[in-house]
């Protein structure tokens, strides 16, 4: 059953994380157009390095919180659909393939590796359940058509013959007259002759 309590509680939610994701972006676009200055300004390796330091931290800052919140609604998708995704370490300092921390958010996410993997994986129990779905649609198309055939048969409506009453369908399809049972037909009227002209009489 659709719990719509729940998913009424998920709308304020999602609505905030796109904001912030379109805040996101908008900064990012700064971001890289202010490091792009500096390293033409920059001097030597030791500034421009300094540079892109100082925006990756600034990057951080404002894209982990979402890395997080991202992780979140992949692992609980995973899991909903069965999929095995590993537990969160127990200490910040036992980061591995799976997971990173987020000293900024103080939450985990997981790394772009697994993040692709869980999302194949995903993709794949995904096609399965799809492929399961229209194997099933087809088999019940199939045995409704059948049904509707032997209805069809069973339930054969003959339409009536056009030919009115006392008529017949010949072999050529004509309707034709026919005589009732016992009729007697009219006799035939022999064909008038004409009356042949008088002969004068002689004198």
């Amino acid at each position: 059953m659709f719990d719509y309590k729940a998913w009424i509680l998920r709308v304020p939610k999602y609505l905030e994380y796109r904001k912030k994701i379109r805040n996101a972006n908008t900064v990012t676009r700064e971001i890289r157009e202010s490091l792009s200055e500096e390293l033409k300004k920059a001097k030597d390796e030791t500034e421009r390095q300094w540079a892109c330091s100082e925006h990756s931290q600034q990057y951080d800052i404002l894209w982990e919180p979402i890395f997080v919140i991202q992780s979140s609604r992949l692992v609980e998708h995973a899991r909903e659909l069965g999929i095995r995704v590993p537990e969160f370490p127990r200490r910040p300092e036992d980061e591995g393939e799976t997971w990173n921390y987020s000293q900024y958010d103080a939450g985990w996410y997981l790394t772009k590796e697994a993040t692709v993997r869980i999302n194949n994986e995903i993709t794949q129990v995904m096609r399965q359940r799809n492929d399961e779905v229209r194997k099933w649609i087809t088999v019940f198309i199939a045995l409704a058509a059948l049904l509707l055939s032997i209805a069809g048969l069973l339930v054969k409506t003959k339409a009536p013959d056009p030919c009115p009453k006392n008529y017949y369908r010949s072999d050529s399809g004509e309707c034709v007259f026919a005589l009732k049972p016992g009729a007697v037909p009219p006799p035939a009227l022999a064909p008038q002759q004409k009356p042949s002209p008088s002969k004068p009489l002689k004198p």
